[in-house]
């Protein structure tokens, strides 16, 4: 093989090496995104992973370009171009592993506090890290039902006055004063839906028009700017109830209302107590005045927690309860009570936060990229290793071996002389290391001599004690005998 036939093998190995890396992240970070950006209910957060896999790859081909381009200048002034190629490279594994395995630890670090803000910690990352597709479901189902309930009260009526104009023509405005007065009583639980009314049944209004405004609002969502300016005021009266609340009392009641009962004893401080809340988020016993508006609303505490539990309590205090809380008849069954929620187009206050911020819910779909990155991270850092210890060397004609020795005949006058001072270096540290042993031994000799001629000192010593003794017995006994 001819050395251009070479090099173009090694530039298409080294082609390859890296689209196997960010180009192939980049397909999937826009695969993850589009079941988020398809339910239209995110905006641009929706295209997050995309955004984050176009920065960080823009980093490392920076980092790449000038690692490059400082080391081409370089490659033609040394010698050892293999050594220089491999300087390029480690540089480079450093920037990759900075850029996608250091990153995605900082989104692991800043994303769960994001999302607690978020849902007003109703969420957990854990969670939403097992099956981020499935929570996006639920606020989908959420803001479903969020249109369905608005569009039924007329809180949503730019599309149902639009198609109003259309069907009646001249008597349209009769139709919307009608409609409008009908949906305030059917909020306030004094009347059936407004969509009953005799000129929207009689004509089929209802039933051509109704489920077409639906679809529309679903699929518009947030870029709705209706639809958005609507939830903000829903959630603004309901939340400034919720401020109003003893927390531990809300707390109770969703685990279960006998703790409730027992937390307030036969006070029913919390349970009886009903707050004020407007559309700007005011609540009633504040120093402002609250804004008279289709939003002015007095809430409950199984307002905030959308529904009203089985409870042996309840039953038993029934009539005070009901009387308290002004139930409404449920739009389904007029002969059974229920919460506000349904006829106001407000769903319980944990759901409503979550509307609130669905916009910023849209950073769940980064958790769809996140094992991306770190996989993609070893995948890149592995192909890197590939192009700059083999393809790149193999590209300027130096052969891949993991053999670093070269033979004499075969280095520059330079190596040559970095290697004797190299081996002189070497040869210096083993001597010195050699006498030190030898100086260690030495002295560990001649501890061990003087401990044994101590002991043996010693001895002889003790010997001569117990000769002395010897005798002296010996003597005593002479003595004695003689006598």
């Amino acid at each position: 093989m001819s050395d251009s036939a070479k090099k173009a093998l090694m530039i298409t190995i080294d082609v390859a090496l890296y689209v196997i890396g960010f180009p192939l992240l980049m397909v999937i970070a826009i695969l993850c995104s589009m079941p988020y950006i398809q339910a239209g209910l995110y905006g641009a957060t929706a295209c997050v992973p995309i955004i984050l896999v176009a920065l960080v790859w823009a980093a490392t081909g920076i980092s790449e370009l000038v690692i490059r381009l400082v080391g081409k200048k370089k490659m033609d002034s040394v010698e050892d171009k293999k050594k220089a190629l491999n300087k390029q490279g480690l540089k480079m594994i450093i920037a990759i592993f900075v850029c996608l395995t250091v990153f995605a630890i900082f989104l692991d670090i800043v994303l769960p506090p994001l999302l607690n803000k978020a849902t007003q910690g109703t969420i957990k990352y854990e969670d939403v890290l097992m099956d981020g597709q499935s929570q996006s479901n639920k606020q989908r189902a959420l803001f479903d039902k969020f249109v369905e309930w608005n569009v039924e009260n007329g809180n949503l009526t730019e599309k149902t006055f639009a198609a109003m104009d259309e069907a009646f023509g001249s008597s349209a405005e009769t139709v919307k004063s009608n409609f409008v007065s009908n949906a305030k009583k059917y909020r306030e639980s004094t009347k059936n839906s407004p969509w009953k009314q005799l000129e929207l049944t009689s004509s089929g209004f209802t039933e051509n028009y109704k489920a077409k405004i639906i679809a529309e609002y679903k699929k518009e969502a947030l870029n709705n700017t209706e639809v958005t300016t609507v939830i903000k005021k829903c959630f603004n009266s309901i939340d400034a109830a919720y401020k109003a609340f003893d927390p531990l009392s809300i707390e109770l009641a969703l685990e279960n209302m006998d703790y409730l009962f027992e937390y307030n004893g036969n006070a029913l401080t919390d349970i009886a107590v009903i707050y004020t809340g407007d559309e700007a988020g005011h609540v009633s016993g504040g120093d402002y005045e609250l804004i008279n508006s289709d939003y002015l609303y007095q809430w409950c505490i199984l307002d905030l927690i959308g529904s009203i539990p089985e409870n042996e309590m309840i039953e038993q205090k029934r009539p005070f309860l009901e009387s308290a809380w002004k139930l409404h008849s449920d739009p389904n069954d007029s002969s059974v009570l229920t919460t506000h929620n349904e006829r106001r187009g407000i769903l319980d206050y944990m759901n409503m936060a979550w509307i609130d911020s669905i916009g910023l819910l849209g950073i769940i779909s980064i958790t769809s990229i996140r094992n991306w990155f770190y996989l993609f991270s070893a995948i890149i850092i592995l192909a890197s290793l590939a192009r700059y210890f083999i393809a790149r060397p193999a590209y300027y004609g130096i052969p891949f071996t993991f053999d670093k020795q070269k033979d004499e005949s075969e280095m520059t006058e330079k190596e040559l002389e970095k290697k004797r001072l190299a081996d002189e270096k070497k040869a210096a540290k083993a001597e010195a290391k050699a006498l030190k042993q030898a100086a260690k031994a030495e002295a560990k000799a001649n501890k061990e001599a003087e401990k044994a001629a101590a002991l043996k000192a010693k001895e002889e010593s003790e010997a001569a004690e117990t000769q002395d003794v010897a005798k002296e017995i010996t003597t005593d006994n002479s003595e004695n005998a003689n006598e």
